[in-house]
């Protein structure tokens, strides 16, 4: 393994556990606080209170491969957040975290 994954390593010790292949990306969602109510008193119904979702990249897989083999790294980088739609990827648990294993074709976008 290259340099980047012992550095991803120092940072999160429970990636020794599990590395995602090639174009996966291994990200934790974060909770945000939805609006239940309108300032008008409005209840919002749980179906439109799902938005897409905010994650933080814990880690990625070394790029996708093309049909002549070339490995193209990805584009997200581990620490940064990314936008989610709501049923992207699988969620798996690793020490006792959930977290969501998806493609990185199934990130809709890096947040600042």
């Amino acid at each position: 393994m290259g340099s980047g994954r012992a550095k991803q390593r120092e940072k999160h010790d429970w990636l020794d556990i599990f590395v995602p292949l090639y174009d996966g990306v291994l990200v934790q969602i974060k909770t945000e606080t939805i609006q239940e109510k309108t300032v008008g008193g409005i209840i919002i119904p749980k179906s439109s209170q799902k938005s897409p979702n905010k994650a933080e990249v814990l880690s990625v897989g070394i790029g996708r491969r093309n049909k002549h083999g070339k490995i193209f790294p990805l584009d997200v980088k581990v620490g940064e957040t990314v936008l989610l739609s709501r049923h992207s990827g699988q969620t798996i648990t690793i020490r006792d975290q959930k977290l969501l294993l998806l493609k990185e074709h199934e990130i809709l976008g890096v947040v600042d």
